[in-house]
């Protein structure tokens, strides 16, 4: 029998059940009147260079809830938005975004960064997570996924994170998501109110996958790729109570799917499909 069996997977699951402490989901205020939550993954993606001010303000104006970001720590401990480790998607090969002040890394150009579609005209820029903040309304929901490397060692992004969200005053409207257990952690013990989701995929380890440290862990969430939700998983997160936001799902069809099984947000990076097929967007 291999570690990914159902029958693995179900023993897991209920070792969970039976040890696990949960906090609950984010308070119903969270998600307001209509679930569910549609964010837009790293912005408006398709239309704009993904991660950038433009990105998540047309997110926004497409109507949806909120979005989801990417953050890292620069080499003088600004919290900047960006989805890599490494910057070759920005130009700067093999140079570690944590090796460059923010001064040097607001230099870089990203407009090419646009999802299957062509670049930005004039040039765009790696902004910081408050001037994001300062960007969008203050209605705007706000997933903060805490990347910087896969080092369990602490680095203070989490500590930088929360100064931010704090300064802008937008604790109510944030859950922070990682894959990085240990970065959950951190971030519960540093900030036992914040809300925090585990994220997790298919090509992770067992242990990752299977969310052995959830337990440890007591997020108020789950972000699952859309692939692995299905009534069994949203029948364990309801068992936990937790809420569960899934990822990236872009096809209609996977929209209908989801939203029949009542998940709580849609991350996406076509707001705008999520939003008709869930009878809200413009036909």
């Amino acid at each position: 029998m291999t570690d990914s069996s159902p029958r693995m997977l179900d023993l897991a699951r209920a070792a969970q059940r039976s040890v696990a402490r949960m906090p609950g989901p984010p308070p119903a205020s969270f998600y307001g009147a209509q679930r569910p939550l549609v964010l837009a993954h790293r912005g408006a993606r398709t239309r704009h260079a993904e991660n950038t001010v433009g990105a998540f303000v047309l997110g926004m104006e497409l109507g949806a809830d909120g979005v989801e970001l990417d953050v890292h720590l620069s080499k003088d401990r600004r919290v900047v938005v960006f989805h890599d480790t490494h910057l070759d998607r920005a130009g700067r090969a093999g140079v570690a975004l944590a090796s460059l002040t923010w001064d040097e890394l607001r230099e870089l150009d990203l407009r090419h960064l646009v999802k299957d579609g062509p670049a930005e005209e004039a040039a765009v820029h790696m902004p910081l997570l408050e001037e994001v903040f300062e960007a969008l309304p203050p209605t705007a929901r706000v997933n903060v996924e805490l990347k910087g490397g896969a080092s369990l060692a602490p680095d203070g992004l989490e500590v930088e994170a929360l100064r931010v969200v704090a300064r802008c005053h937008a604790e109510d409207r944030v859950v922070y998501s990682s894959f990085s257990p240990a970065r959950c952690l951190r971030l519960r013990s540093l900030a036992p109110d914040a809300w925090v989701g585990m994220l997790h995929e298919p090509g992770q380890s067992a242990a990752l996958r299977h969310l052995h440290l959830l337990p440890a862990v007591a997020p108020h969430a789950l972000h699952p790729h859309f692939s692995m939700v299905d009534d069994a998983y949203l029948a364990h997160a309801r068992a936990l109570r937790t809420a569960v936001h899934v990822w990236t799902v872009n096809e209609p069809a996977e929209v209908r799917r989801l939203r029949a099984l009542d998940v709580d947000a849609i991350i996406t990076d076509v707001p705008d499909v999520a939003l008709r097929e869930l009878g809200r967007g413009t036909p």
